[in-house]
This record gives C-alpha cells, structure tokens and sequence, in this order.
C-alpha cells in the first residue's frame, strides 16, 4: 500500500522531536530546537522538494535529523521506484545533498 505523500510529512515531522530525545539526549535536542528557532533548519517539505529535484524520488521510510560531529545532517530514507532503500544525507541549513547510497 502506497501513503499518500503529505500523510508521511505530518507522522515523520511529529516524530522528529520525540526521536531526538531518545537517540542523541536532551544537549542534542535543545541544540535542534535552537537551530530550527534560529531558521538554521529547513523544514523538511522544503528538503524533500530538493530531493525530487535532483530525480531523487520514492516514497519516504524514515527520517532523522541528527547532530553529529560535524553538525546537524538530515538522513532520509526513500523506497526507489527500483524497489531498494535509498539513504541520503543532506545539509539542513542549505539542502545539500551530502551523500547517497543504498543499503
């Protein structure tokens, strides 16, 4: 069964936050709620339009947005249209794709 798109939007968005919290802490999510208070975070439609853009498309699995030690990175997850898991790292601040590969 196919989710429309905007659906996987509203569940991946409500559980950012909460995810967060469970993986990296509370120091790393108060560091994302300052970012995204400061628009250092592109909301995450606005990631997405980027990707389809760029021909990277499928339906969204998985998102995560991380700070690691280089900064904060989105990691989003896409079923391809060829069927396998796409990852893809993207910068929050500008959109840029940083890496791809499947898994």
């Amino acid at each position: 069964m196919r989710v429309p798109l905007a659906a996987c939007f509203a569940v991946l968005i409500a559980g950012i936050s909460p995810a967060l919290a469970d993986k990296g802490g509370d120091d790393d999510r108060r560091t994302i709620e300052r970012a995204r208070e400061r628009g250092e975070v592109l909301p995450l439609a606005r990631i997405i339009e980027l990707l389809r853009v760029h021909g990277l498309t499928g339906d969204v699995l998985e998102v995560e947005l991380e700070n690691d030690d280089a900064g904060l990175v989105y990691e989003i997850y896409l079923l391809g249209p060829d069927g396998r898991r796409l990852e893809i790292k993207v910068d929050p601040a500008t959109g840029r794709i940083l890496d791809t590969g499947h898994d």
